[in-house]
């Protein structure tokens, strides 16, 4: 096993308001995604909760913004495991700005596309985002745009009432955490 890989994903216009910025609500949900992501990726994701008749859901959010990510900002997501209960899971995740240049994957449309020609393109919308911001932006890459806990667990389907673990989720997940962390926080 390798460990959480990175979500990197280019900031689409339904995550933003209507001046572009990306909504306060989509950084849980991002790294929400980028944990259930890699839950699939070991066979462990909703597909099991649903043959288990379960849905993941959050039960407690904190959230530390740093700066905003605009439309078509490329981002990448990390989530880790911080703590393995017998009802539930603590996630800490990142959301950074990746670099104009950094590839976000194929399946996203516009990753070749220069954010100057998108900005130009947009000055009607966005008359601040002149070639002076897009430098601006560029300037911006890298940086951390906010950080979160999420406390997770599973609800039946049917009636959201509280389920345990399965065993094949309870061990990915504590498999993950025993991977240890490259982020410098205590688990």
């Amino acid at each position: 096993m390798s460990g959480p890989r990175p979500l990197r994903r280019r900031v689409e216009h339904v995550d933003t308001d209507a001046a572009g910025v990306v909504h306060f609500t989509r950084y849980a949900s991002l790294i929400e995604t980028a944990l259930l992501e890699d839950l699939e990726a070991m066979g462990v994701g909703t597909r099991l909760m649903s043959e288990h008749q379960l849905q993941p859901a959050v039960t407690e959010l904190r959230m530390r913004y740093g700066a905003a990510a605009r439309f078509p900002d490329r981002i990448e997501v990390r989530a880790g495991i911080d703590h393995v209960g017998g009802a539930s899971w603590r996630v800490s995740g990142t959301v950074c700005r990746l670099p104009d240049h950094a590839d976000t994957g194929p399946d996203h449309a516009g990753v070749g596309r220069d954010d100057a020609d998108v900005w130009r393109d947009r000055a009607d919308v966005w008359p601040d985002r002149t070639d002076a911001g897009v430098d601006r932006a560029g300037a911006r890459a890298g940086m951390l745009l906010a950080t979160g806990t999420l406390v997770m667990c599973l609800v039946n389907a049917a009636d959201g009432t509280p389920a345990p673990l399965p065993a094949a989720l309870r061990a990915a997940l504590r498999a993950q955490l025993s991977e240890g962390r490259t982020d410098g926080r205590d688990r």
